[in-house]
């Protein structure tokens, strides 16, 4: 019985050592690189993809957010291989968000921009706009070249060029660089209110005229030059006084603003954006030069103005 125990333990102790030894090899064999994971076939794992929302932002050049852009997202492999999402509408904010998976190399193409912005997705990588970050801001430029049926609060301005009773000639782009507000008053010379409001508006701008530049726009088919110059000169106006005869289709005709009658007040701002209309004659100095003031001002943003009483 004894030789019996000691030839089942020898036998135990055998296999033991056997076991130890054969776990010892396959760990030795083990890959280095396996952490986990699956091996691909190429000596690589199968990492999981990684998917995370890129928030794409479009304003334009005042810094305003514009919705209802369509927006596409590009995935870019090469010439043969471009995959195109389902666009997303920017919203009031300007913003389009798209789920994505990272580490991929994307680009946006825009589809329902307005005429007044310059838009230049094209169908080629280079020619659209780049996504290289989670939070991409795409600014578009203003469209100088366009010109609307009607002009409205917040519009840009397409720039224009007039030439006044002197003989001046008057280019918006060029005032814009200059000054820091380019106003147009539109009158004709049979226009009582029209009249009335000159001396407020003639002070101010006298005030403010190293900042500001004032054009009375006479657009009045009856009226003529020798008659402008007369009342100009009786009434001591030092206002640029431009006239427009009988072009009614231009880029500066009153038709072309959402207003009723004469006078008419319109303010471009330094960003060449329209800020302010105001119909109506304002006799007050102290609006003009509050208007003024304020247009003029370091701390001035783009901003719509309704009304005096909207002045800060």
């Amino acid at each position: 019985m004894k030789l019996l125990n000691k030839i089942l333990c020898i036998l135990l102790i055998a296999a033991m050592i056997f076991s130890f030894a054969s776990c010892d090899k396959d760990q030795g064999d083990a890959p280095d690189n396996v952490e986990g994971g699956t091996d691909n076939g190429n000596g690589q794992d199968n990492v999981p993809a990684v998917y995370s929302d890129y928030t794409i932002t479009i304003i334009d050049e005042n810094g305003e957010p514009i919705s209802e852009v369509s927006v596409f997202v590009h995935m870019d492999g090469g010439a043969d291989y471009n995959v195109c999402t389902a666009p997303v509408k920017t919203d009031k904010d300007g913003k389009a968000v798209f789920n994505l998976e990272e580490g991929k190399l994307y680009s946006v193409s825009l589809v329902g921009v307005h005429q007044k912005y310059i838009n230049k997705s094209g169908k080629t990588r280079a020619d659209r706009y780049i996504i290289d970050t989670l939070n991409t801001l795409i600014t578009l430029e203003f469209n100088k070249n366009y010109v609307p049926a009607r002009y409205n609060l917040g519009d840009v301005m397409p720039s224009f060029t007039l030439t006044d009773i002197n003989g001046n000639v008057y280019d918006l782009d060029a005032l814009l660089e200059e000054k820091d507000a380019v106003v147009l008053n539109f009158w004709f010379y049979g226009c009582g209110p029209c009249q009335s409001e000159f001396p407020a508006l003639n002070s101010a701008y006298n005030k403010y005229k190293d900042s500001i530049e004032v054009l009375a726009i006479n657009d009045y088919p009856d009226d003529n030059l020798a008659r402008v110059k007369s009342y100009a000169k009786d009434k001591g106006l030092t206002l640029d006084m431009p006239l427009i005869r009988g072009e009614y289709g231009s880029r500066v005709s009153i038709s072309r603003f959402d207003t009723v009658g004469y006078p008419t007040t319109v303010v471009i701002d330094r960003y060449g954006m329209i800020c302010f209309i105001h119909g109506g004659a304002v006799t007050g100095t102290s609006y003009w030069n509050k208007l003024f003031a304020y247009v003029t001002s370091d701390d001035y943003t783009s901003t719509v103005i309704k009304s005096f009483n909207d002045i800060p």
